[in-house]
């Protein structure tokens, strides 16, 4: 910045030229072309990685229930609230199950739900039964464990970069990231 004389009254004007402010506006341009693919990685990342922590909160609290109440509870995909479904990315809920049979039946209290997911999230499950029957839910026994076993794969947008997956076991699930699981897109994330 160079100091410019007003004149006939001697003061001094500070200013830019034009040279010093296209300058400022290419070093802007060139930082924010670098700074926005890598934000919309972050926040992909961190939709993957909060939904995969929901399940795995989900799970947690459906044992910790049963174990409480010395009952069956069960984590199964819902699009409603009122029933058990088969797509995770509507959403799923957590529910005594009386019966221990993986669906809400009349007078099964529902103890919590969660909403669709959002911004291109996506959740693939390959759940099964201890005879290895496909099934769509974990039930955990009144002794906190389950005979369900499998993956529940996040995804967002089908890129498995960043995919998180969650492993249900027949004690405690846990969560890995995609390249652990082994799985070569969030198309088929799910099968084994």
């Amino acid at each position: 910045m160079r100091a410019m004389t007003a004149g006939a009254m001697g003061r001094a004007v500070r200013g830019f030229t034009l040279v010093e402010l296209m300058v400022t506006l290419v070093v802007f341009g060139v930082l924010l072309g670098v700074a926005v693919p890598n934000f919309s990685t972050f926040t992909a990342s961190s939709r993957v990685s909060s939904a995969a922590n929901d399940l795995l909160l989900n799970l947690g609290y459906a044992r910790s229930e049963a174990v409480k109440r010395g009952s069956f509870a069960t984590l199964c995909a819902t699009a409603n609230g009122t029933a058990c479904g088969t797509n995770w990315s509507q959403g799923w809920m957590v529910f005594l199950d009386g019966n221990g049979d993986g669906s809400l039946d009349t007078g099964e209290e529902v103890l919590r739900r969660t909403e669709a997911l959002s911004g291109g999230a996506t959740v693939a499950a390959s759940l099964t039964t201890g005879s290895a029957s496909a099934v769509q839910y974990v039930t955990y026994q009144s002794d906190g464990t389950s005979s369900i076993t499998g993956r529940l794969v996040v995804c967002v947008n089908s890129a498995t970069s960043g995919a998180r997956v969650v492993l249900v076991s027949a004690t405690r699930p846990r969560v890995t990231t995609g390249t652990e699981a082994a799985f070569t897109s969030c198309s088929n994330a799910a099968a084994p």
